[in-house]
């Protein structure tokens, strides 16, 4: 995933930074702050795999941002 270049497409598109922590306390609210940081971290280096479920969450915090992008997948055409 391009979670990264996805938070800085939100920033151009929103003229706001996009909130980390914010999301991390979404994906794994039962986790400490720390352990969120963490978690994170990971998931934006690549090592660990999103779940489809925290895809969803992902998607939904960067609206902006196209879905294939942020997969890294091109769209079928049609």
């Amino acid at each position: 995933m391009k979670i990264e270049e996805g938070m800085l497409q939100y920033k151009d598109a929103t003229g706001k930074k996009f909130n980390r922590a914010e999301l991390a306390a979404e994906l794994w609210p039962e986790s400490k702050k720390n352990v969120q940081y963490v978690n994170m971290s990971r998931l934006i280096s690549g090592k660990t795999k999103a779940k489809e479920d925290q895809i969803q969450i992902i998607y939904r915090a960067l609206k902006v941002v196209d879905i294939h992008f942020l997969l890294n997948i091109k769209p079928l055409k049609k």
